[in-house]
């Protein structure tokens, strides 16, 4: 709550980002990636208050705040706010993406999958792209090597499948 109304814009009209810098924003990142995984192995409820729920939440709405908009005037504001986004949502995809190709059915994977998704669904349309561009093809890949049957395997596969309707339901969550 109290990172929301220190970096959360308080209007629809204001733009989140004037004070912060791009390194506090990818410390930022990486630290709630953290926090969001810690919380999930530590507490197994699915409640939405729950701080796993809260760290989501505030992720995709504090990328949602920076999300690149279309304007072509060059205002410095909205270029830092790009980087600003840029930071937030790229270092954390960029990062947790390799947990869904090696080992989706894990914790991380798990916890990757549920924190990604979140930011897709709720962290604006240009945050649902960048998640969707780097989870699929990874969760997809997966799913088209798969040849044997093994237990391990199935495993693998159904959170791999798991995964991907995740990411469908974030679409569908982005765009109503």
């Amino acid at each position: 709550r109290d990172l929301s109304i220190l970096l959360l814009p308080s209007s629809s009209t204001s733009i989140t980002g004037a004070h912060i810098t791009v390194a506090f924003v990818s410390e930022l990142s990486s630290s709630l990636a953290r926090a969001h995984e810690e919380a999930v192995s530590a507490d197994k409820t699915t409640d939405a208050n729950s701080v796993a729920s809260r760290v989501r939440k505030f992720a995709s709405s504090f990328a949602n705040s920076l999300a690149p908009i279309s304007v072509n005037n060059g205002d410095v504001k909205v270029r830092h706010t790009t980087l600003l986004w840029e930071a937030f949502v790229h270092d954390a995809t960029r990062k947790l993406v390799s947990n869904l190709s090696s080992s989706p059915q894990s914790m991380h994977g798990r916890s990757s999958t549920a924190y990604l998704a979140a930011l897709a669904a709720e962290g604006g349309l240009p945050t649902l792209r960048k998640v969707l561009d780097a989870s699929l093809p990874r969760l997809l890949d997966l799913l088209s090597k798969h040849e044997d049957s093994s237990s391990a395997d199935d495993e693998k596969m159904a959170a791999a499948i798991r995964g991907i309707a995740a990411f469908m339901s974030s679409c569908y969550v982005a765009l109503k």
